[in-house]
């Protein structure tokens, strides 16, 4: 249940933590950088005076600078306190980070590499599907195949 909202959230941390405009947004700014989403002054300032609601991805911003739950944040009646889950690997923070450090184009450039990389079999994961030992109805041209798909797979 929404028991309060962001600007009294945000005013209550200010206090509580005695932190003005321009320390939230030094807080924010590694952040921000991070993952490529600005929380500018405008914005801060927007969402305390309650003029406007920051969106998810701002929301989550001010949350991990501020150490904080972002559903606290937006007023519901949740713990403060910011839970520890990390819902990507190690991989996938280290693509991310590299991702977000690329301008337009080089975001641009990086899908369309990683897309080509997902139609080449040996970068992708594959469903192998497992025949009988004992099948050996297979034509002979179906059992040349097979070996050379036995020959890959040996390979990686």
């Amino acid at each position: 249940m929404k028991m309060s909202n962001t600007s009294e959230r945000l005013k209550e941390l200010m206090k509580t933590k005695n932190l003005k405009q321009i320390d939230i947004l030094e807080l924010c700014k590694p952040i921000s950088n991070k993952y490529g989403i600005s929380v500018n002054k405008n914005d801060l300032s927007q969402y305390i005076s309650g003029k406007s609601e920051p969106g998810s991805k701002k929301l989550a911003i001010l949350g991990i600078a501020l150490n904080v739950n972002e559903s606290w944040l937006m007023g519901f009646d949740v713990s403060m306190e910011r839970g520890s889950i990390n819902l990507l690997s190690e991989k996938e923070e280290l693509l991310l980070d590299k991702y977000n450090k690329l301008n337009d184009f080089g975001q641009t450039e990086a899908i369309k590499r990683v897309s080509e990389l997902t139609e080449i079999d040996k970068y992708t994961r594959v469903n192998i599907t497992t025949m009988a030992a004992h099948n050996d109805d297979n034509s002979e041209e179906q059992q040349e195949l097979m070996m050379k798909d036995f020959e890959e797979m040996d390979k990686w």
